[in-house]
């Protein structure tokens, strides 16, 4: 069997991707904080509607 060497090039660098998402973290924050008062207002915007069905018939819960 061959066992598969790790490359350089081959592994991720989390180092990096926490240095990305620092850079962006204020975008990242006013993007997420956007689409939650987007959220918000449309959730209060909305009528609430309260409703339930109920299909009744005798011996229906007799055929198991």
């Amino acid at each position: 069997m061959t066992d598969r060497v790790a490359h350089p090039k081959d592994e991720i660098e989390l180092i990096e991707i926490f240095r990305v998402l620092w850079k962006w973290k204020y975008i990242i924050l006013v993007g997420t904080m956007l689409c939650s008062l987007i959220a918000v207002g449309t959730s209060i915007s909305m009528p609430e509607v309260y409703r339930v069905e109920e299909i009744l018939w005798p011996g229906a819960y007799l055929n198991l």
